[in-house]
């Protein structure tokens, strides 16, 4: 049992992303203005053995931007109305300053298809991963709701003093899908886990009994998008593959984390099981697995809470990838922090994202050891 860590104010039903879609943010050279609801300096002040990072709108998604000083977040905003910009953050580990992202979608070369006919004319970051890349460069690798169901393609560019992202490409997927976390693979093309078929009435009961309602995809360059045979699970969320190509995939309705090996001609599967909705994964510095999931109730999931706002409870957990066992390291009752999403090891830290929180919370290395 790991430490108990009183948990934070949220700002929208949780959930409701997956009922509706977003219209994310504008993007072209420079990011859309972003009317941000700014945590107030008692809100950003330390709690409960957490620090804040302050004034990011719902920090879904965390990745660390290898060899440099920079955590890039997205920004999960989800609206029935849409129209609601969604840029993404570079956070100095050093300074815990933020900066919205510049954007450059110029793509002079850029040569339509029908996997990619033309960079997005909006943008609403929800998964992020990042793989290697040309010339030194890594490659960010991002889950798109907004105009189109998409992951997108940047190249980074990062200094001491800011991180600007380049456009080089995108695969875009059917419109009902709604994708969640995406993870790079060893042949330069991705993974991504499909949540819920939007179109499919039963989708929430489903969900609610732990019965299949996703599935993960493939793409590689050249052989465009394949439907991974036998990942079709409750909610398919976090998603993760290692140098081998052995895949780890959170089931989010099914409460569970499940590793895949290509066995033959068939996937060999292990699944844990694990006492929260497990969201995204992260490798952490031995080559395990950091899960942050919400502790709540599918059957009353989309129910608007009351009295608002919402508190969401949360776990960070650790899971062997050899004996394949959890450890749980952490949990909050949603007072502090709410909605906890992603577990990012950033030295000796965890960093903490949230779907409907306006901060990322750290937690010190004598919280998570």
């Amino acid at each position: 049992m790991g430490h108990a860590v009183r948990a934070s104010t949220v700002v929208a039903i949780a959930g409701i992303g997956l009922l509706s879609m977003a219209t994310g943010a504008s993007v072209g050279a420079q990011p859309a203005p972003v009317h941000e609801r700014r945590a107030s300096p008692a809100a950003c002040a330390p709690r409960d053995g957490l620090t804040f990072v302050c004034g990011i709108t719902h920090p879904e998604d965390l990745v660390r931007v290898p060899g440099t000083r920079w955590v890039i977040a997205s920004s999960f905003i989800v609206s029935p109305n849409g129209g609601q910009p969604a840029p993404l953050y570079a956070i100095d580990v050093t300074t815990r300053s933020v900066q919205q992202i510049a954007v450059d979608l110029a793509a002079p070369a850029h040569r339509a298809t029908a996997e990619c006919p033309a960079p997005p004319t909006q943008f609403g970051a929800h998964g992020l991963a990042i793989g290697p890349g040309r010339q030194g460069k890594p490659t960010l690798y991002a889950v798109n709701h907004a105009v189109r169901e998409s992951v997108e393609m940047f190249e980074i560019s990062a200094t001491r003093a800011r991180v600007g992202l380049r456009w080089l490409g995108c695969v875009t997927f059917a419109s009902k899908l709604f994708l969640n976390s995406v993870a790079a693979t060893p042949d330069g093309g991705f993974v991504v886990t499909n949540l819920l078929d939007r179109t499919d009435p039963e989708r929430w009961p489903k969900m609610r009994s732990g019965r299949p309602t996703g599935r993960v995809y493939r793409w590689a360059p050249g052989q465009g998008i394949r439907a991974v045979p036998e990942t079709e699970f409750a909610g398919d969320n976090g998603i993760l593959v290692d140098p081998r190509g052995t895949m780890f995939v959170a089931a989010w309705g099914g409460h569970a984390i499940i590793r895949l090996r290509r066995c033959g001609q068939h996937m060999c599967t292990t699944s844990v099981p694990v006492d929260f909705l497990p969201d995204n994964l992260r490798w952490d510095a031995n080559g395990n697995i950091l899960i942050a999931g919400q502790r709540r109730d599918l059957a009353h999931f989309l129910e608007p809470c009351q009295p608002a706002p919402c508190r969401v409870a949360w776990t960070v957990a650790r899971l062997d990838v050899k004996r394949m066992k959890v450890v749980e390291l952490a949990r909050g009752d949603g007072t502090g922090f709410t909605d906890a999403t992603t577990a990012l090891e950033v030295g000796d830290s965890l960093w903490l994202g949230s779907a409907s929180d306006n901060r990322i919370a750290i937690m010190a290395n004598d919280t998570v050891r």
